[in-house]
């Protein structure tokens, strides 16, 4: 015989417990709460900041000559070191002259013996110009008297003229400096024979005190640059190695008078003073061209700009040190900070480091660079 009363409170009991597993089963499990994330900020600044175009520019040599020789010979003395800086007039050069000095000798005995055949035939003019007044000498024998005197004067001015030129080559035996500059690689070595149809440089000579700076600017951005560099010719700054707080700075002195056709960029050049010779013909630099400046601009540490689907952010914290991301426009970038054209004030504090974990409601907690909350 079943015990009914048993039976039913173990049959209740089982009731009761199921039901209570379902409705523990049915509850929601509790969020666990997440902690400040730590991150570093930084502040908004306001500053008048210069806008400039970027380019890649090209140093060039403010004035190239190829010392030649005009006079053949065996170069006889080189007068200064490769690479050495030469003032105009210095000595760099000599040609034997010993076959120039002889042509000079021979010009000027030459000069000297038709000097005396002039003499000779002005007196023999002036003993028959009566005589033929009276018949005694035939006025053919006398006209040919006077054209003597007259080839004679024609020979000397020739033989001046020769002399000059004997002089002339004689000069160009020593080569000198034509401008201030430095010397390069020597083509040509003492004791070889130069020669005048050869055409080779002996040395090339670069001014690069001042130095020019060209660069290529896109045709579009041609009416701004004439507009603003008809007030004051612009300022130039270059960048060794793209080192952008040490620049050397000049100024526009050419805008070329002709877009290129094929490429749709025009010629620009800048003058630099380059008195310490940093900046060498042939480098590469960064250029900028500044053309105004912008007043009262917002900036921020370059490092708070982050980018995402939909452009450039950054994330604000508020007085609640929750965190809100904004999207903003950046400008040109100014050394380590980048203007901000749209989205934040000035003075608000923006997420530096740690947004990889951050979205909007964040809370966060402000550390110390390279420290701890």
């Amino acid at each position: 015989m079943i015990n009914l009363r048993k039976y039913l409170g173990k049959k209740h009991l089982g009731l009761i417990l199921f039901a209570s597993m379902l409705t523990f089963g049915c509850e929601k499990p509790e969020k666990p709460k997440m902690g400040a994330a730590p991150v570093t900020v930084t502040k908004t600044i306001k500053k008048d900041v210069p806008i400039y175009l970027e380019y890649v520019g090209h140093m060039e040599p403010y004035s190239t000559v190829q010392i030649q020789s005009q006079v053949a010979g065996t170069l006889t003395g080189k007068y200064f070191e490769q690479g050495q800086n030469v003032k105009e007039g210095d000595l760099l050069f000599t040609i034997d002259s010993r076959p120039y000095i002889a042509a000079l000798q021979k010009a000027e005995a030459t000069l000297t013996q038709n000097i005396a055949s002039l003499r000779l035939s002005e007196e023999t003019v002036n003993r028959n110009a009566k005589l033929v007044e009276q018949d005694y000498v035939a006025k053919l024998t006398f006209d040919q008297y006077v054209t003597n005197v007259n080839v004679d004067q024609a020979i000397i001015k020739s033989n001046q003229a020769d002399i000059e030129t004997a002089k002339i080559n004689l000069d160009y035996c020593t080569i000198k400096a034509p401008i201030t500059g430095r010397t390069g690689v020597l083509q040509i070595n003492v004791g070889n024979l130069v020669t005048v149809a050869e055409n080779t440089p002996l040395i090339t000579l670069n001014q690069i005190t001042p130095i020019y700076l060209n660069f290529y600017v896109p045709e579009k951005y041609l009416q701004t640059i004439q507009s603003f560099n008809k007030l004051n010719p612009l300022k130039v700054s270059a960048f060794l190695n793209q080192d952008y707080k040490t620049p050397y700075d000049g100024a526009v002195t050419l805008i070329d008078n002709q877009v290129d056709p094929t490429t749709g960029m025009i010629l620009i050049q800048a003058t630099l003073p380059n008195t310490d010779e940093y900046l060498w013909p042939g480098q590469f630099v960064s250029t900028r061209i500044y053309l105004e400046t912008k007043k009262d601009a917002i900036l921020v540490l370059s490092d708070a700009v982050q980018f995402g689907q939909n452009g450039s952010y950054v994330y604000v914290v508020k007085e609640d040190n929750t965190v809100e991301l904004r999207n903003v426009v950046k400008g040109q970038k100014e050394e380590d900070y980048v203007i901000i054209e749209k989205g934040l004030n000035v003075g608000e504090t923006v997420v530096l480091e740690g947004q990889i974990n951050l979205h909007s409601g964040s809370l966060v907690s402000i550390k110390q660079p390279g420290g701890n909350p």
